[in-house]
């Protein structure tokens, strides 16, 4: 992309696609050079989302959710723009606007397990919970490991009480992730809950 650049600078998506590499990279700075370049020459809703990610990256949240708006409103059926945005929302604590964006993605992209995640994520906000936990079970059954959902499939069934199946849960996230502290002390919790110490013991050692 560098050489097509220096023979055509206003190749737009040269620029685009050469943020996209950049990204990857983790070369955050140089990706927001370049996507402003590509907007700047044709403001597509790929390139609002693309900036909106990096921006997001580096903790500009305003910016950022200013770019995914401006991606919704360019392509109102694009569905990884409404799900960054609720992901964007739910970090700010509007789980209303949270829900309206993911329950969007989902109905463009049924199968879509990061918006079923989301969506989840702003239901259990609101306190719906038990709608939370069908998400999360979506999610789960979409893409099996996905570590984060069945982490937060455990969290909604054991406040619903389901104690033996938050158990699964957490056990299938340590599975996934032997070095996650946080599923380890949430397993021995349940643990412990049903009297069985000894293991109960266990996991909170590993958490350590």
């Amino acid at each position: 992309w560098k050489d097509t650049l220096a023979k055509n600078p206003g190749c737009w998506m040269a620029h685009h696609n050469w943020a996209h590499d950049l990204a990857a990279q983790g070369k955050l700075e140089a990706a927001s050079e370049h996507y402003r370049a590509a907007l700047r020459l044709n403001p597509d809703a790929e390139a609002h989302l693309g900036l909106g990610a990096v921006l997001d990256a580096q903790g500009k949240t305003e910016e950022a959710l200013g770019h995914y708006r401006s991606a919704v409103e360019a392509k109102p059926g694009f569905a990884e723009a409404h799900n960054n945005l609720s992901n964007l929302l739910l970090k700010r604590g509007d789980a209303e606007q949270a829900l309206r964006h993911a329950s969007e993605a989902v109905r463009l992209k049924p199968d879509y397990a990061e918006a079923r995640f989301n969506l989840g994520n702003a239901l259990n906000l609101l306190g719906r919970i038990e709608d939370a936990r069908r998400e999360y079970a979506t999610a789960v059954q979409l893409k099996p490991g996905y570590a984060e959902a069945h982490y937060n499939l455990g969290g909604a069934l054991f406040r619903l009480g389901r104690v033996d199946e938050a158990m699964a849960q957490f056990a299938e996230v340590v599975r996934l992730h032997p070095g996650n502290a946080a599923a380890h002390s949430k397993l021995a919790w349940a643990l412990a809950r049903q009297g069985k110490t000894a293991e109960a013991v266990a996991q909170y050692q590993e958490a350590l």
